[in-house]
């Protein structure tokens, strides 16, 4: 008879791996044959936890795999919202193919969700919201820049300016630099790259500005009853005559920065 503490082992380690020897008439084996078949359970236990070990680290890596191709929903960087940026994102994601509608300036749930979707292809953190990564890979981070010194010239531009200050001496006033709202009330071609606009300051007919702009200046079609504002400088007065023989003289404004911001796309 063997010593019971050996066949327990043996009967523990066969219970543990399932081997077959489990089933056979223990106490008919003798110690050595008991011996054998325990080395051997053993080796089979040591081979089980081997393979579950290595399952584990399968199972961490593709967890590990999954949190990595997770796309991050971080901010990096400055988070742009004014209207200058947001315009010039919606046109170039609209030419890249990513629709958000009619480039107004206006970052609604149609721009994001575009936003969204080219983030998600380019493979950067998908936020739904304009920032350096963003501009960066939609490659307008310059065009970006040159219109925030744009927006800071502005300030240059006074508006202390009355229409009527102007009209009465515009020869006076030659280099002021002057900033007006108004209404196109007529556009045309003067030839040459050169536009001209007769602008109803504060869309006051009786208040008719000559305003003259290069076509690089504007990114839109200008037409009449547009609402803009002219940042520009006063070039003394224009004279023409009309249809029914009359000479018209209006103070002259030639433009440096245009607003469309105001132009209805609809």
């Amino acid at each position: 008879m063997v010593k019971r503490s050996v066949l327990a082992i043996v009967i523990s380690a066969c219970m543990m791996v399932g081997n077959s020897v489990f089933a056979a008439d223990i106490d008919s084996m003798t110690l050595e044959e008991l011996k054998a078949a325990y080395t051997e359970l053993e080796s089979e236990k040591v081979q089980l936890e081997s393979e579950n070990a290595d399952l584990k680290d399968q199972i961490e890596q593709l967890k590990t795999t999954e949190e990595e191709t997770e796309p991050s929903t971080e901010i990096v960087g400055t988070q742009y919202t004014d209207t200058a940026t947001v315009q010039i994102v919606q046109k170039a994601l609209n030419d890249a193919g990513f629709d958000c509608g009619t480039p107004d300036g206006k970052a609604g749930e149609k721009t994001a969700a575009a936003l969204r979707e080219y983030q998600k292809s380019k493979g950067i953190n998908v936020n739904g919201v304009i920032t350096d990564e963003l501009l960066e890979a939609l490659g307008v981070a310059d065009q970006v820049s040159d219109a925030a010194k744009q927006e800071a010239a502005k300030a240059e531009y006074s508006s202390d300016y009355s229409y009527t200050t102007l009209a009465r001496d515009p020869e006076s006033y030659k280099g002021t630099k002057v900033r007006f709202r108004g209404k196109v009330l007529q556009e045309g071609d003067v030839g040459d790259g050169m536009r001209y606009i007769r602008f109803a300051v504060d869309s006051n007919y009786d208040a008719v500005l000559f305003v003259t702009y290069t076509d690089d200046q504007v990114s839109v079609r200008i037409l009449d009853d547009d609402i803009l504002t002219i940042y520009g400088t006063v070039a003394g007065d224009y004279s023409y005559e009309t249809v029914m023989g009359a000479t018209v003289t209006l103070p002259w404004v030639h433009t440096d920065i245009i607003d469309t911001s105001e132009v209805s796309m609809g």
